[in-house]
């Protein structure tokens, strides 16, 4: 292979035409290029671990990465976007900068956001030489994967002075690789590994590839829109005015195109394209051969273009955009039949949603959009567990009044299929969300999983923090489905007016997603608002009360009730392999959150959704001050104060889950991790769980009520001949939660309610050692009177020689170890 040609090839590309303006100005790559920002910002990029936002009244804007910082930080990569976003521009601009030497100097300071944000793109010491290769089609991938060999060969036998140089293999389109395109895709990956200086970039349409599971090392990330400042900046440069391209639409690097070539802001696609068919296409004639060429080659998928359609392209190359031959297939659509229509869109439901779109533009608000609409609906009213009737209810939403009850009641039933079904690509489920929230989500997503009391696995061998693996038994719980979601939040919020820095938390788009931004006084305050509100409901009984799970709830929920003895470590709710289609996590590549519950086919083996990714999840659990090594290791024990909730401040608190930014080594159902509790940022949230208070004693069962215990020999007259009676020395209720202010205590009640509250059980007295600061005092009765010195304390006495004696006591862990009270009580006498 001749290297050295790439230089030339690299130079002609600079000199290829980007754009065109008014009066046929012409624009090339090496002048008008605007580099392309993705959905990773600086704060991501440099944290490590978990993060917390620095405080203030006012939150900083974000500082996205630039795609070829990108570039340079991942040697393997996919990057993805839409149709238009200015992939294929990007990797030949890598190519002009590899052939004009650009890349091997920092460049001019680059915008980074709106708010005006500038920085230098730092690329020393990164000199690929990209190597460009277009898939159009499956065989073209399976060729690259035979020849690579050949050219890696090549590679590395290339003249001498180039060592320091790397190889960019460049895939542009892989979306059209096929269901054989990931095969190949592994094959190539395998190839490159092992040589260090060879680098890896695949380029491909997101809502096509975004559910792949990519082999081992890869990184995923999407391109983002144009900023508004970057597209004024380059309409100055051009001497052209400020408001060309500026519109919503024209974020799109393809339609920003279209708008300079049509004197047009942008602000919608089909009027960015009316302007430049007015503008250069006077004669109605022409105008219609081209629309009527986009028609053909997308009806009949050809691959070659007619004359009128290629001699388009090769005045404005924005035209050999799937995107803009969308929009000249709509337009030549517009005065068809509603027939006629339904049928295109009938033959190739997935492709024509953008044709279907442009066109419900065109319609414009009124009789005739909703009247297509209606059609359009009804089209598919006999399967509504179709993908077509899915697909057809997404691409309404945008044209319906959120106030037209009759619409808006029938797409939001369709809205739910496509939540609860799960079998459409993430992209369309998000969307889906995302108009569910804005129509009014009927979902009841504070509804609560009942977790039955029983013993599971705990931990994992995946990482030291989450060693040892061992058992635990928990008693029973209830345990929210879904994380606490803006929604919910908000109305707290709302009527307590507290502090809430969110960035979506009033988004009419966002209310069914995780409530982030949030400490974790924030969560547990909410907890004690919705006990006091759920409790005058009567959705809880006066007796429960809402709080933070703790570590073992929170893993218990998520894992199930796997047990020592089954075979293999289920770390995902799912079980024991992952993939990316079932969490909103890192190789999904979103970088955001999600409405909850687009995920069903992923639920935890008891019904909860979104327990790994999405956001991480606040506990009651302390980790301690060092972020890497816990102070409280696994085995997990309460008796070491781990569940002391006012546990000096510096003491981080555990967060378990991942986030939509954790790789698949963290966003697990094991995975430990951690932040200060003032600490708050956009991917921690918190789910709640409702857990009986301090256990109510009932007459019934043989545990004797209002007797006033002041020493041992209270007891004579209760104790029989032969049988014992056991003294169980407990905390009081803490004021704020209603449950024991005491861990252990909170730990041993299912054990005490397992043995002692039921008719047949021994006899037995509760004695509360009072609120945590008299428990404190060296002088505290009970302390003298019973001599402990910790709770929860079981004492057993029995009548020997006509005097109430004791016969053996358990303390603290003892107390629920497994199966050692039974024994205790079992080895009376």
């Amino acid at each position: 292979m001749d290297w050295s040609s790439l230089k030339q090839v690299g130079v002609a590309l600079g000199q290829k035409t980007l754009f065109t303006t008014l009066e046929d100005g012409k624009t090339s790559l090496s002048d008008g290029y605007i580099p392309l920002l993705v959905n990773l910002t600086v704060e991501d990029k440099a944290a490590k671990g978990l993060r917390k936002h620095k405080g203030g009244n006012a939150r900083e804007e974000a500082v996205y990465v630039s795609a070829t910082e990108a570039v340079r930080e991942n040697r393997l990569l996919l990057l993805t976007g839409g149709s238009g976003s200015g992939k294929t521009t990007f990797a030949e601009y890598l190519i002009f900068e590899y052939a004009t030497g650009i890349i091997q100097k920092d460049s001019d300071v680059v915008l980074h956001n709106d708010g005006g944000e500038r920085r230098k793109e730092t690329l020393r010491g990164f000199r690929p030489v990209p190597l460009l290769i277009t898939i159009t089609n499956k065989q073209d991938l399976a060729d690259i994967d035979g020849k690579l060999p050949g050219i890696l060969e090549s590679w590395a036998s290339r003249e001498k002075g180039c060592e320091n140089d790397g190889l960019l293999l460049i895939l542009d389109g892989i979306e059209n690789s096929g269901s054989e395109g990931l095969r190949n895709l592994a094959s190539i990956t395998d190839a490159i590994t092992p040589k260090p200086h060879v680098r890896l970039l695949v380029l491909g349409r997101d809502s096509a590839i975004q559910d792949w599971d990519l082999p081992a090392g890869f990184s995923k990330i999407q391109l983002l829109p144009l900023l508004v400042s970057q597209r004024r900046q380059l309409a100055q440069k051009l001497s052209l005015k400020a408001e060309f391209g500026s519109g919503n639409a024209a974020s799109i690097p393809a339609l920003f195109a279209l708008s300079l070539a049509g004197g047009h802001v942008g602000d919608t696609s089909e009027a960015a394209l009316d302007a430049w068919l007015g503008l250069c296409y006077t004669s109605s004639e022409k105008r219609q051969g081209l629309l009527q060429d986009a028609y053909d080659a997308w009806i009949h998928k050809r691959h070659s273009q007619s004359n009128d359609l290629a001699e388009a392209t090769n005045n404005w190359p924005f035209v050999s955009c799937t995107a803009v031959q969308e929009l000249l297939v709509a337009a030549q659509l517009q005065a068809a039949s509603f027939q006629e229509i339904l049928q295109v869109f009938d033959e190739n439901a997935k492709s024509a949603l953008p044709i279907v779109r442009s066109l419900l533009y065109r319609f414009s608000k009124g009789e005739k959009q909703e009247r297509f609409i209606r059609e359009f609906l009804n089209q598919y009213v006999d399967d509504l567990d179709g993908v077509k009737a899915q697909y057809a209810a997404l691409v309404v939403c945008e044209f319906i009044d959120p106030h037209n009850v009759p619409l808006v009641t029938q797409v939001v039933a369709r809205l739910l299929k496509v939540i609860k079904l799960g079998i459409l690509p993430f992209h369309y489920r998000a969307l889906a969300g995302r108009y569910l929230s804005l129509f009014g989500d009927p979902r009841e997503l504070t509804d609560l999983v009942d977790i039955p009391g029983g013993t599971s696995l705990f931990g994992s061998s995946n990482h030291p923090n989450s060693s040892p693996v061992h058992e635990l038994y928990l008693g029973p719980f209830k345990i929210g489905a879904f994380p606490v979601v803006n929604r919910d939040y908000g109305d707290f919020v709302k009527q307590t007016g507290r502090a809430w820095l969110s960035q979506d938390g009033y988004d009419p788009y966002t209310q069914n997603a995780p409530a982030t931004d949030l400490t974790w006084h924030d969560a547990r305050a909410y907890c004690r608002w919705l006990t006091q509100k759920w409790r005058e409901t009567g959705k809880i009984k006066p007796n429960e009360t809402v709080q933070l799970p703790s570590e073992p709830q929170w893993e218990r929920a998520s894992r199930g009730g796997q047990c020592e003895s089954q075979a293999g470590q289920n770390i995902y709710p799912w079980g024991t392999n992952f993939l990316t289609s079932l969490s909103n996590c890192e190789e999904l590549a979103l970088n955001n959150k999600c409405a909850v519950g687009l995920f069903p086919q992923s639920s935890s083996p008891f019904g909860c959704y979104d327990m790994v990714g999405q956001v991480w999840e606040w506990c009651t659990t302390l980790w301690g001050e060092d972020m890497a090594t816990p102070t409280f290791k696994y085995p997990w024990t309460s008796s070491d104060g781990r569940e002391d909730l006012d546990a000096n401040a510096s003491i981080r608190k555990v967060l378990r889950g991942g986030c939509f930014s954790s790789g698949q080594a963290k966003a697990t159902c094991t995975y430990r991790g951690s932040l200060e509790p003032t600490g708050f940022w956009r991917g921690n949230g918190f789910r709640i769980v409702v857990v009986s208070e301090y256990i109510k004693i009932l007459t019934t069962m043989p545990v004797l009520n209002n007797i006033q215990l002041s020493s041992p020999k209270d007891l004579a007259p209760l104790v029989g001949s032969g049988e014992p009676i056991y003294v169980i020395l407990t905390s009081s209720n803490d004021e704020e939660t209603g449950a024991p202010w005491c861990s252990d205590v909170r730990a041993a009640l299912p054990f005490l309610k397992e043995t002692f509250d039921k008719p047949e059980g021994p006899k037995s007295v509760y004695e509360s050692v009072g609120p945590r600061p008299g428990w404190k005092k060296p002088d505290n009765p009970h302390k003298l009177t019973w001599g402990i010195s910790a709770i929860p304390t079981v004492i057993r006495f029995e009548l020997r020689d006509g005097s109430v004696e004791e016969t053996g006591r358990l303390v603290e862990a003892e107390v629920y170890e497994e199966g050692k009270l039974q024994s205790f009580v079992s080895k009376s006498g």
